[in-house]
């Protein structure tokens, strides 16, 4: 609440929330709605904020308050002003039809004409995108507001007209409306004649799950790893070592430096058979190869694998045909 006393002259008040009231630069009619200076208008939320031209006590309410933001009270006058300003809190007063997680949330019912459902998502901290989907009639309609309670009708920071609506919100500190660690208010509605059925789903990411190219890797291991999403796929194997992007995320490996396998535990079988063990990154592929001198010839393939438990063993049945053998493990790549 704000007490707003005027003793002299004709001081008018105005609320804001980006930047103090006024850039203190232009001169002329601050009374006006729109403008350079933007006394009355407001982009953060659907304002404008109401001008406070009388004396008296008046509600700031919400919508367009938003809870735990800094606000700024700019005075105005056209000649020399006397005035007073007291502020009293108050709790807003919110009715909540529920309250929907940012993952995996759901919201389900049916609205009579006319009525309105307001929920709330508060996305956490590290939430990187923000996803909604609605199942309902062209009739239901949504309204999306961060920080504030969302008012049909009006304008809000996003809004559907159409049915079956779908909207990817990317969510980051430096962004707005767009923000992680913020509440976001969303209202249904039905404009409609007719009763009428509505599922809402909320789809909520963070670094760790958030794969908007669906190539199964994180987007932000991508870009930490490659600087973009689009340059590689969790098929390519960029360090050519046969671990694939997608194992080498699994493996927590650098995909950009190869991984080494190792070839030890060697023996000679009473069978007359020859194995050895090969040691390397998990779920590589890998082809064995021989030749019978390690200088001159052509490999030879003994046998492609996947290295499934990081370890496998390589049998060459073949040995008697040949007095040595050379081996050597061979990345496979995708």
């Amino acid at each position: 609440m704000l007490n707003f006393e005027r003793t002299l002259g004709g001081a008018r008040i105005y609320v804001r929330d980006t930047v103090p009231p006024g850039d203190r630069v232009n001169s002329g009619d601050y009374d006006r709605y729109s403008g350079p200076l933007h006394w009355e208008t407001d982009y953060k939320n659907s304002g404008p904020y109401a001008r406070i031209a009388d004396p008296g006590t008046h509600r700031l309410a919400v919508p367009p308050l938003r809870p735990g933001a800094t606000y700024y009270l700019g005075v105005w006058s056209q000649t020399d002003t006397t005035f007073a300003l007291s502020l009293t809190g108050e709790a807003p007063v919110v009715s909540l039809a529920g309250r929907l997680a940012f993952y995996g949330g759901l919201a389900t019912g049916v609205l009579p004409p006319g009525a309105v459902a307001h929920y709330l998502i508060e996305a956490p901290a590290d939430a990187t995108r923000l996803k909604l989907y609605g199942t309902n009639a062209a009739s239901v309609r949504y309204y999306l507001e961060q920080g504030t309670l969302a008012t049909p009708g009006d304008r809000a920071h996003w809004s559907s007209s159409w049915a079956n609506p779908q909207v990817n919100l990317a969510l980051s500190p430096a962004g707005w409306p767009w923000r992680p660690g913020h509440a976001y208010y969303v209202a249904a509605t039905n404009t409609g004649d007719t009763e009428q059925p509505f599922v809402l789903r909320v789809d909520g990411h963070n670094a760790a799950t958030e794969d908007e190219d669906a190539d199964g890797l994180p987007d932000a291991w991508e870009v930490a790893h490659f600087g973009s999403t689009w340059q590689y796929s969790g098929l390519s194997d960029p360090d050519a070592d046969g671990v694939s992007n997608l194992d080498e995320f699994r493996n927590g490996t650098n995909p950009r430096v190869a991984d080494l396998p190792m070839l030890e535990q060697s023996a000679a079988l009473a069978d007359g058979t020859f194995r050895f063990l090969f040691v390397g990154p998990l779920n590589g592929r890998y082809r064995a190869e021989y030749r019978t001198n390690l200088h001159l010839g052509a490999w030879q393939t003994l046998v492609t694998f996947t290295n499934v438990g990081g370890a496998t063993w390589i049998t060459d049945t073949n040995t008697a045909a040949s007095g040595q053998r050379y081996y050597r493990a061979v990345p496979v790549r995708p």
